[in-house]
């Protein structure tokens, strides 16, 4: 990754693959930065040699029609980013799509890369092929726990992209590395779109709020216990904000789930962008722990941008 790096977008020419083109061609014109577009659409009829049988022959044919189809598309997709202002290219990659938009970046140093959005929160049916889907994750799952560069992940909305410039933008903050190079980015690329910050940290409830006999019922002691680590957490905060930025934005604590309150709190906000930072997690600790920041890619309505330290 380098910071004057292109930033690289990758389509699946779908309605939010053309939502993640609009967003990563509005960011590459306010960042100066050049845009190129990828999908994964085949192999290019010479990337082979001739068919040896006609069943190979055939399977070749479609495989070529597929990729034509696709380099078509795309280029159409970069015709449209050229209206926003970056210089753009159109690529068609071959494999594997989360393996092949990693290493695409990662060839072309890139310094962003945007994508569409996960899709469904989980498996909505107990059948083999929706619990795979939700064990081995979306296409956006792999790339953001493998890139070598932040992502911005578009949003699960109605075909309109957002607007990035002249908006608020939430940054969620736990303290973590990850979150302070959050925040630094934000500020860099915040200043490029003209927008505004605010940082928010959500620290958990004390303790779950049952009296003895089961029933839901919040005792005032708790409550006080939960202020005082908000009011805490809001000083911590802001020292961290002014260490790390040098100027000061403005800050909010909340207490509870942290998906859930990031994304309310961007809703309340009218926030058209979350920043946050990924610690990355891969294999069985990704699978028995999540994550903060893709439980609250599931739950938000608007694009986040993740960055590891």
């Amino acid at each position: 990754m380098t910071e004057r790096g292109p930033i690289v977008c990758a389509t699946d020419l779908s309605p939010s693959g053309a939502e993640a083109v609009e967003i990563a061609s509005r960011m590459a014109a306010a960042t100066s930065s050049a845009l190129q577009l990828v999908t994964v659409g085949g192999i290019p009829p010479d990337a082979v040699g001739a068919p040896k049988t006609e069943a190979e022959r055939v399977y070749r044919e479609r495989l070529e029609r597929r990729y034509d189809a696709a380099s078509n598309a795309l280029d159409k997709e970069r015709v449209r980013a050229l209206s926003w202002g970056p210089h753009a290219t159109a690529t068609v990659l071959g494999g594997r799509a989360w393996e092949a938009i990693v290493e695409h970046a990662r060839a072309a140093q890139a310094s962003l890369i945007v994508v569409g959005p996960h899709g469904h929160e989980g498996p909505r049916s107990s059948t083999r092929r929706d619990l795979t889907e939700w064990i081995l994750g979306s296409t956006a799952d792999r790339i953001l726990r493998h890139a070598p560069c932040p992502v911005l992940v578009g949003p699960r909305g109605d075909g309109h992209a957002p607007p990035i410039g002249g908006a608020t933008w939430l940054i969620a903050v736990d303290f973590s590395e990850p979150a302070r190079a959050a925040l630094k980015l934000a500020l860099k690329l915040s200043k490029a779109c003209k927008a505004k910050l605010v940082a928010l940290h959500v620290t958990h409830d004390p303790i779950l709020r049952l009296d003895p006999a089961g029933e839901e019922e919040p005792f005032p002691p708790l409550d006080d216990v939960a202020k005082q680590m908000a009011e805490q957490k809001r000083a911590e905060l802001i020292g961290l904000v002014k260490g790390e930025l040098g100027t000061p934005i403005e800050v909010e604590v909340a207490v509870g789930d942290p998906a859930h309150e990031i994304a309310s709190h961007a809703r309340t906000l009218d926030a058209h962008m979350i920043v946050m930072g990924t610690h990355g997690r891969t294999g069985l600790s990704h699978f028995l722990l999540g994550s903060t920041a893709e439980r609250t890619l599931r739950l938000s309505s608007v694009p986040i941008l993740c960055v590891r330290a």
